[in-house]
């Protein structure tokens, strides 16, 4: 009888009603995912280290997050599983590409969809000139007026981006990364984009080339 009480005694319920042995899972009755966490954002990157930042899950059952850093197209290199919002991440190598996942996992062990943000890490030498091997350049069209803009990314040490429209002067951006917003060009055909990165120590140089027919 002693026995059986044992047994019985390690069974166990949560308030949803799914059904554990010994804290095992035996039956799972709750199988709906949580939401996924939002706004996930850098707070802070170095050349070796990035810390981010989203907003909780709204569902109120996430028990933890996961979160967990790569490199593009390659399985995690280090997984924290924290209730905590922000989460750093170190050990990083400068002008590197990584990426960023988080999942929030419930009380079931449902796992949310998974909310990703890409970056590079700039480069440990902050005394030289504009560093853009790994800025880019891309061009979008905004979907209600067929304007075209600009997206200049990762002009690392850049104090401000000269932008080029076909070899005319339209812009210069402040900082590192910025958008400039080109409108309805006058012609069809090829155009090219030419970004000028500067700062005390020089200059440097990406451009691309598009082709407009609307």
């Amino acid at each position: 009888m002693a026995l059986n009480e044992e047994l019985l005694n390690k069974f166990t319920q949560n308030e949803r009603g799914d059904l554990y042995f010994a804290g095992k899972l035996l039956l799972q009755l709750d199988t709906t995912a949580p939401e996924k966490v939002t706004n996930l954002e850098a707070v802070e990157i170095t050349p070796s280290s990035i810390k981010v930042s989203f907003t909780p899950s709204i569902s109120e059952d996430v028990e933890f997050y996961e979160v967990y850093y790569t490199l593009p197209a390659d399985g995690p290199i280090e997984t924290i599983n924290t209730a905590d919002s922000v989460v750093e991440f170190t050990g990083l190598q400068e002008l590197t590409s990584y990426e960023v996942y988080v999942v929030a996992v419930d009380t079931s062990g449902n796992r949310s969809s998974t909310t990703y943000y890409d970056f590079v890490t700039p480069p440990a030498n902050t005394e030289q000139a504009p560093v853009v091997s790994r800025a880019y350049i891309d061009n979008r069209m905004a979907s209600d007026s067929f304007e075209i803009f600009f997206n200049f990314r990762n002009f690392f040490l850049a104090e401000t981006i000269d932008v080029y429209f076909n070899d005319e002067l339209v812009s210069t951006i402040n900082g590192s990364s910025g958008t400039y917003y080109h409108g309805i060009p006058a012609d069809r055909g090829y155009y090219t984009v030419k970004a000028v990165a500067k700062n005390q120590y020089g200059e440097a140089t990406r451009s691309i080339t598009g082709y407009w027919d609307y």
